[in-house]
């Protein structure tokens, strides 16, 4: 019987080589793989970086544009307010301009005004009158005026030159309405 050796070195070789080449696909495959994760890793994070850096940059140049538009605004509010309180005011004293001209036209020719003031809605009227009657006709006059309350006599005495001076109070004068 003849015998036949069999010799495993090949295989055993050819094994070897196979199974190097296996962990060295597996250890290079893992560190491309794991290279690649951090390159993708550090992309990402330069990336987020960056764009937070553009958002505040441009919440900064935003931030800066509506200070600047701002002011322009705020002035021309400020402008506008201003030109509302001056009309508001100015229809106030046109309101005023019949009640004064009805206050005129009722004031007897005996009676003249030396000062007429209006303080926390109330029209003081101080004058003169040359007889006593004049200023119960006067007051008799304040009275029909509309939207004025009945004057109240303040001071009455008679001066050096032997005429009435007097002072009348009217209340309750709605500003609103001539």
């Amino acid at each position: 019987m003849v015998r036949h050796q069999v010799n495993f070195l090949p295989w055993r070789e050819r094994r070897q080589q196979r199974c190097l080449r296996f962990w060295t696909l597996i250890f290079f495959s893992t560190f491309f793989v794991i290279t690649f994760m951090w390159l993708l890793i550090r992309i990402t994070l330069e990336n987020t970086h960056h764009i937070a850096d553009l958002r505040s940059t441009a919440n900064r140049e935003l931030g800066q544009a509506l200070a600047q538009r701002e002011k322009p605004l705020r002035l021309a509010l400020q402008q506008a307010g201003a030109r509302q309180q001056w009309q508001a005011r100015r229809a106030m004293t046109q309101a005023w301009q019949p009640r004064l001209q009805a206050i005129a036209t009722h004031f007897p020719g005996q009676a003249w005004l030396t000062e007429l003031s209006w303080q926390n809605n109330v029209l003081t009227l101080n004058g003169y009158a040359s007889a006593f009657p004049a200023l119960a006709t006067l007051n008799d006059a304040l009275r029909e005026l509309p939207g004025l309350k009945p004057a109240t006599v303040g001071k009455t005495e008679r001066d050096a030159q032997g005429r009435w001076q007097f002072t009348l109070q009217l209340e309750g004068i709605d500003a609103a309405t001539p």
